[in-house]
C-alpha cells in the first residue's frame, strides 16, 4: 500500500463526540503519529484546533480537511489521503454511507460509533466485497456498550479483518492474525 498523508483522519471533529476523540488523540497519540481532522466547517475546525492546543501545543498545526457527506469527491480525499478515518457523523443510517463507501474504495481502514444495526446491515451487503478486495478493516459499533463482544463475533463470523496493534505500527495496525495463530487464541485484555 503506498504511503497514506496521515495515519488518522477524525471526521466530524467538530461535533460533540468528534471533539472528544479529537482531544482524547490531542493528549494520547503516540510521537510520530500523522493526523488530522475533518468536517464540513473551516471555521468550526480551526476553533477545535485552538481547543486542542490548550491540550497539546503540538496540535496548532494540526492539518484540517474540508469534507462533506453531500460531497462524494472529499470524502474520496480524505479516504485517499489517511491509513484510518474515525467517524462520528451520524445518524449513520443516515450520512454514512458515503464514507464507507470511499473508505472500501480507497482501501481505508473505518471506524464508527453507531449503535445501529441497520446501517451495519446494510453496510456490509453493499461494501464488504469491495472492502475484502481492498483487505480493509471496518470496526463498527465502536461506541456501543456490546462493541467488544459485537466486533469480535462479526469480525469472525464474517470474516472480516480484527486488527491488532503491533510494535512496529504508529498508530492503526495493517493486518490481523489468523484464526489458528496464538494472537487470535489469546484473549484481548
Amino acid at each position: 500500500m503506498p504511503q497514506r498523508e496521515y495515519d488518522i483522519v477524525v471526521f466530524g471533529a467538530t461535533g460533540f463526540t468528534g471533539g472528544l476523540v479529537a482531544e482524547y488523540l490531542a493528549g494520547h497519540v503516540p510521537d510520530g503519529c500523522r493526523w488530522a481532522l475533518a468536517g464540513r466547517n473551516p471555521a468550526k475546525l480551526e476553533a477545535v484546533r485552538e481547543r486542542l492546543t490548550a491540550i497539546n501545543p503540538e496540535c496548532a498545526d494540526l492539518p484540517l480537511l474540508q469534507a462533506d457527506v453531500t460531497d462524494a469527491a472529499s470524502l474520496a480525499k480524505v479516504a485517499e489521503a489517511a491509513r484510518v478515518v474515525v467517524t462520528t457523523v451520524g445518524p449513520y443510517v443516515e450520512y454514512g454511507e458515503p464514507l464507507v463507501a470511499a473508505c472500501a474504495a480507497a482501501g481505508t481502514d473505518y471506524i464508527d460509533l453507531t449503535g445501529e444495526p441497520e446501517f451495519v446491515d446494510s453496510m456490509y451487503l453493499a461494501h464488504h466485497e469491495t472492502a475484502r478486495r481492498t483487505a480493509r478493516a471496518w470496526c463498527t459499533r465502536a461506541g456501543s456498550t456490546r462493541s467488544r463482544t459485537t466486533w469480535a463475533s462479526t469480525s469472525r463470523s464474517a470474516n472480516w479483518v480484527m486488527p491488532r496493534r503491533t510494535p512496529t505500527s504508529r498508530c492503526a495496525p495493517r493486518s490481523a492474525p489468523t484464526p489458528s495463530s496464538p494472537a487470535a487464541r489469546t484473549p484481548r485484555r
